[in-house]
């Protein structure tokens, strides 16, 4: 089977994701573009993806296949490109819709304006965002009708930023563009400083800027590698290739990330349980009573999941109890309750509070489905009566209930500590309530989508214990309402938009050049570039490019930044269409597994200036276009085999690349593409056995000749229509019946 490379955080090590060889990751199958569609983790949890002939993601499901939920579907979602409801009159690449099958309130719909630049969000068919984007760029969210936030048409920045005022008479960004301050969610003022390279050296209440709350500490290359807090705790990060591989805290505690296919697949950290102890010589019930954050709605197909631990001088019966909104309990214990149930089983018709088992680990999921209808009001660990005398200590740990539609309900994810208490009992001694580690494994499983943005974190035993939902441009969605800075989610997980790290203190997402503001989609600061130029990343023959604040031209679902710097998420456009439609008329080998080759360690733009010729443009092309770009071609290329019966039509072929293009290109950007296109067909002509220098020399005249055609075409026209019908009427004249002589 495929082979893929995963990397052990602090320890440095590689470790081959093979089915027996990897405890994270337990099986892995690939598409035709070499990318895997079904990802098997460690707790047996399925993701399956699947692509249509264009190499797009066409729909993605999370399965339970072993452990307590086996069976059980966790996630399912399926991509629109065209058809839809919401527009797509053709395949440009564009999303329109992601259907969510389990849950149709958590339906996400999409519009776009001429330039391809995301207009609305919608849930469910209702607006959730609406974008208002002027002429350079620049992305508001729009408020009934107008646009929150207004711009300085001079520099891209924005005038009228909420701490601006607080902050005033100092400037609100600074002599280099950078935003100087934000507000949080209960309208606190952050003040940030920055260091010489640009990057934000520390962030204080405004204020109190002598006693910051955060300061953070680059190495020599610019690559954050220490996050100091106010209270001493601090994080330090070892860092490979753009990637986190480990954090190390105050504690001397160390958290490995392992990867496979250059994404976060598991994190391995420690982990806590609630540990009840006591002791008693005669029958007595002990109770630990759980603080929730919110009461919990229970519908038909849920199920209460936890690990239970426990071990006891003479034995122990124990387990969990919910408490309902009517007074029902979910082991069944309220007499007096009118239709109260019989006691909930676990998978293994075990009763919820009555599992004996002596000094083992048990992952246990309760079917809810009798008590469909009513709210969890309460939750607790219970040591049951039945039990023996003698000194005990029970361990529960990774509580979540998960509905049937996908959606989670953390009440303990086995990190973050929530409110405890043991009430006292008589004859009960020496008994309290704590934080103790968790027997057995305790890696946490991530599974993310297309973007690499971060859908679900399991627990070992398999079942979600966080799900996650984000707008186009990253804000986190929680009950169908954006996060603001400041405000939690309730996971643990910190690596959320596209794969970056959230800052818990600010909100921020850093991407390693630059810190991104998620609710305002755009960057706090400009981007810039080690070598001097007067725009950095830009490309002249498109306005949009020249916003050095916007991210990914405005359109987030189809496109993603690899660290800050977007130099391929511009597009390639029509030079990438002219330079595929070529290599595959010469019969280049162009497949899609190198793609995915060259993007190990998720670094795919970075790396595509080493690649041979082939590598570099599959790789060029896959970014332009989030891989549609190459769609057509590909498939017909890979299916024939043969150059004449791959180029049997081709102004098919090039508009099948061409529907991937996106932004427009004008004279001198085509003129430069046509200019590399042409040494490449040429050197890949001469390479045949079947050609000689003669037919090389001949189609060098053609392409020449071709080329000032379509300066002239330009120059008459300068429309990006004109561009597109230049390409291919260019290709079809070297190749206009499929055969190239």
């Amino acid at each position: 089977m495929e082979k893929w490379k995963a990397h052990s955080g602090s320890h440095f090590s590689t470790l081959f994701a093979e089915a027996g060889k990897n405890p994270c990751l337990a099986w892995v199958a690939g598409l035709l573009d070499g990318s895997p569609n079904v990802l098997t983790l460690g707790n047996g949890v399925q993701q399956t993806i699947t692509k249509n002939s264009r190499l797009q993601v066409q729909s993605l499901s999370v399965t339970a296949t072993s452990g307590p939920m086996s069976g059980a579907t966790l996630l399912s979602h399926t991509y629109c490109y065209v058809g839809c409801t919401t527009g797509g009159a053709a395949n440009n690449g564009n999303i329109w819709g992601i259907t969510d099958t389990l849950k149709a309130a958590n339906t996400q719909g999409f519009t776009y304006d001429s330039l391809n630049r995301i207009g609305n969000f919608s849930l469910n068919g209702t607006l959730n965002q609406k974008y208002d984007i002027d002429s350079f760029g620049n992305m508001s969210l729009d408020a009934g009708g107008t646009p929150v936030t207004s711009f300085d048409p001079a520099t891209n920045r924005i005038s009228n930023l909420p701490c601006a005022p607080s902050l005033a008479p100092l400037p609100s960004y600074d002599a280099a563009g950078n935003q100087m301050c934000s507000t949080d969610a209960n309208g606190a003022v952050s003040h940030y400083a920055y260091d010489a390279d640009g990057k934000i050296g520390q962030i204080a209440l405004l204020g109190y800027e002598s006693s910051p709350f955060v300061s953070y500490v680059y190495n020599p290359i610019g690559t954050r590698v220490r996050k100091n807090n106010a209270g001493g705790t601090y994080t330090e990060y070892v860092d490979f290739g753009g990637q986190p591989m480990a954090e190390k805290d105050q504690a001397g505690n160390w958290t490995d990330y392992i990867y496979a296919d250059g994404r976060k697949i598991a994190r391995e950290a420690s982990a806590s349980s609630i540990w009840m102890h006591g002791a008693n010589s005669d029958p007595v019930e002990a109770r630990v009573e759980l603080s929730l954050a919110h009461s919990i709605a229970i519908s038909a197909g849920d199920h209460l999941n936890f690990i239970q631990y426990q071990q006891a001088s003479g034995g122990s019966v124990a387990g969990m109890n919910l408490i309902f909104d009517n007074g029902w309990q979910l082991n069944g214990s309220c007499g007096s309750c009118a239709g109260q149930p019989a006691a909930a089983v676990d998978q293994n018709s075990v009763a919820v509070d009555k599992w004996n088992a002596n000094y083992a680990t048990n992952y246990r999921s309760v079917d809810l489905s009798n008590f469909a209808g009513h709210s969890v009001s309460g939750a607790e660990i219970l040591k049951d009566i039945s039990a023996p005398g003698g000194s005990w200590d029970i361990l529960i740990s990774f509580i979540s209930v998960t509905h049937a539609d996908g959606s989670v309900d953390t009440i303990y994810n086995s990190t973050d500590p929530i409110g405890l208490n043991m009430p006292a009992e008589p004859n009960l001694s020496n008994n309290w309530v704590s934080y103790n580690g968790v027997p057995g494994p305790n890696t946490r499983y991530y599974l993310d989508d297309h973007l690499g943005t971060a859908q679900m974190e399991l627990s070992p035993g398999g079942w979600p214990v966080w799900q996650g939902q984000f707008t186009p441009f990253g804000q986190e969605i929680v009950n169908g309402a954006p996060l603001l800075p400041g405000q939690a989610d309730g996971s643990s997980m910190h690596y959320k938009f596209t794969g970056k790290e959230r800052d818990a203190e600010s909100g921020l997402d850093y991407f390693g050049a630059r810190y991104y503001a998620s609710n305002m989609g755009r960057w706090v600061s400009p981007d810039w570039s080690a070598k001097e130029e007067p725009v950095p990343y830009a490309n002249l023959d498109d306005p949009q490019t020249l916003n050095l604040y916007g991210y990914v031209r405005n359109n987030p679902l189809s496109k993603a930044d690899p660290d800050g710097h977007c130099p391929w998420c511009i597009g390639m456009a029509i030079g990438v269409v002219a330079e595929i439609g070529i290599d595959l008329y010469t019969h280049q080998d162009i497949t899609a597994r190198k793609i995915i080759g060259a993007a190990v360690g998720g670094a795919i733009a970075g790396a595509s200036g080493g690649l041979g010729l082939e590598e570099g443009i599959a790789v060029r092309a896959a970014i332009a276009s989030g891989g549609s770009i190459i769609g057509g071609i590909t498939e017909r290329a890979i299916k024939t085999g043969s150059l004449a019966a791959a180029t049997k039509d081709p102004k098919a072929i090039v508009r099948d690349a061409a529907v991937g293009a996106v932004g427009s290109v004008a004279e001198n950007g085509v003129r430069a593409a046509v200019g590399s296109t042409e040494k490449a067909a040429i050197q890949n002509l001469k390479g045949q056995a079947t050609n000689t220098a003669n037919r090389a020399a001949k189609i060098e005249g053609r392409i020449v000749r071709n080329t000032e055609k379509l300066a002239a075409k330009q120059e008459a026209a300068g429309t990006k229509a004109n561009v597109l019908s230049g390409v291919v009427d260019k290709i079809h004249d070297r190749c206009g019946t499929g055969t190239c002589n």
